[in-house]
């Protein structure tokens, strides 16, 4: 049996190579995105693995993402690899988190909540939708980060 993907679905996997190619970097820079935690937390403290479209993002994640009420898992968002921006497209998102398996978790869980319907779901890669936006998930280890989230944000 063939399985037909959408043509958005596979636009979406080719904007992620397309964005991710070339990732690694010596320094990495980032911004703290407690997403789902109070103001008070401090850099040093660990998030946990939660999502929250309310809460206050990184510095580096457009402010469209988060009025379009696009859920972010918490960790650390990895600025210098934020790709694009979502008024002009295709827009690449990778947050560092505690574990690949727990941010997955978090993401896809946060997604579900914001009315999201589920695509493709793999253990470790998935795509959303809400009619007005795509998302792909992708869980891995990526040095020199260690476990991240990347999420492919684009219009529907």
């Amino acid at each position: 049996m063939h399985t037909r993907v959408a043509l958005p679905v596979v636009a979406l996997f080719v904007a992620a190579a397309a964005l991710l190619g070339g990732c690694s970097a010596s320094t990495p820079a980032s911004s703290e995105a407690s997403v789902a935690s109070s103001p008070e937390q401090t850099a040093g403290s660990t998030p946990a693995a939660t999502a929250d479209v309310n809460a206050e993002t990184g510095d580096c994640i457009p402010a469209d993402v988060q009025s379009a009420g696009i859920p972010i898992v918490s960790g650390t968002v990895v600025c210098e690899l934020v790709r694009g921006q979502l008024a002009d497209g295709t827009l690449s998102i990778v947050v560092q988190v505690a574990s690949t398996d727990a941010g997955f978790t978090a993401a896809t869980d946060a997604l579900e909540q914001a009315g999201y319907t589920s695509g493709i779901k793999l253990s470790d890669t998935a795509t959303y939708t809400n009619g007005t936006y795509d998302v792909m998930l992708i869980s891995t280890e990526q040095a020199p980060y260690g476990a991240v989230i990347t999420y492919v944000i684009a219009p529907e």
